[in-house]
C-alpha cells in the first residue's frame, strides 16, 4: 500500500541525518513530526504517523501492506491497523472491472496506440525543399467555428482525462530529443503540462458562457460539454 511518495519518505530521510540534527534527538524527532502537517488534508494518514516515524527513525523507508480480502493494514513492524479500509481491495477491483465500458475501451485504445506511435525513431517534421510549391491558405474561420473545434479538443481533453472529480491527470506524447518521443504523465509545464490544459479548459469554459449568452436569442448557438 502506497501510503506517500516514496521521494517524500526519502527526503525526510537524508534531512534527518544532517549533523545538527544527529547532535539533537529532540529536534530530530521535530523533523519526523511533520508528517502529521500532512493529516489536516489526508486524515487517513493519522494512524499511520507513529508507524511512520518508526521506520524513519531505523533509517528505512516506511513500508504497508494488505491483502487482497481483507480490510486491515500491517505496518512494517506487523502491527495491524484494524479496518483502515471501507472494503478489501479484491472486492475494489472487482466493481471497478464491472464498470468498465466502450469510453475505457477508447482510452485504453488510445495509450496503446500513442505508446506505439513513439517508437519510431524518426522525427515528422515540414519539408525542407524550400521550392515546394505552397498549399493555399485554408478559408478564414468564424468564430463560430474556432469554438466548435475547441469544444471538440475539450470533449477529447475529458475522455482521456485519467481520475475522476477534481483530481484528474492526462498521459502524453513528450519530445525526449528532436527524433524521440514518449508516452508520459503530463508534468506541470504550463507550455506542454497539465497547468495549459487547466488554462485551456478554464478559458473554454469562460467563451462558451459568454458565446451561450451572446446568442441566447439567436437561432443557433455553439454547443459543447468540455466545461
Amino acid at each position: 500500500m502506497i501510503v506517500r511518495a516514496t521521494q517524500t519518505y526519502g527526503r525526510m530521510l537524508r534531512e534527518s541525518f544532517h549533523p545538527d540534527l544527529l547532535r539533537d534527538s529532540g529536534l530530530r524527532l521535530e523533523l519526523l513530526d511533520r508528517l502529521r502537517e500532512a493529516v489536516e488534508f489526508r486524515p487517513c494518514l493519522e494512524p499511520l504517523v507513529s508507524a511512520e516515524r518508526e521506520d524513519l527513525l531505523r533509517g528505512d523507508i516506511p513500508l504497508f501492506s494488505t491483502r487482497p480480502s481483507s480490510r486491515h493494514l500491517w505496518s512494517s513492524a506487523h502491527e495491524r491497523i484494524e479496518n483502515y479500509f471501507e472494503e478489501p481491495g479484491g472486492a475494489l477491483v472487482d466493481r471497478r472491472v464491472e464498470q468498465l465500458g466502450e469510453k475505457d475501451l477508447h482510452r485504453q485504445l488510445w495509450i496503446v496506440r500513442a505508446s506505439l506511435a513513439t517508437l519510431s525513431n524518426r522525427a515528422e517534421g515540414p519539408p525542407r525543399d524550400g521550392c515546394q510549391s505552397r498549399k493555399p491558405a485554408p478559408p478564414k474561420a468564424t468564430t463560430d467555428e474556432l469554438i466548435a473545434a475547441a469544444c471538440g479538443i475539450g470533449e477529447r481533453l475529458s475522455e482521456l482525462a485519467l481520475g475522476s472529480g477534481d483530481d484528474v491527470a492526462w498521459l502524453g506524447v513528450m519530445p525526449v530529443s528532436e527524433s524521440e518521443w514518449r508516452l508520459a504523465p503530463l508534468g506541470l509545464d504550463l507550455y506542454d503540462g497539465m497547468p495549459g490544459v487547466a488554462l485551456f479548459l478554464a478559458e473554454l469554459g469562460a467563451i462558451r458562457a459568454s458565446a451561450a449568452t451572446r446568442n441566447s436569442h439567436a437561432p443557433r448557438s455553439v454547443q459543447c460539454d468540455a466545461t
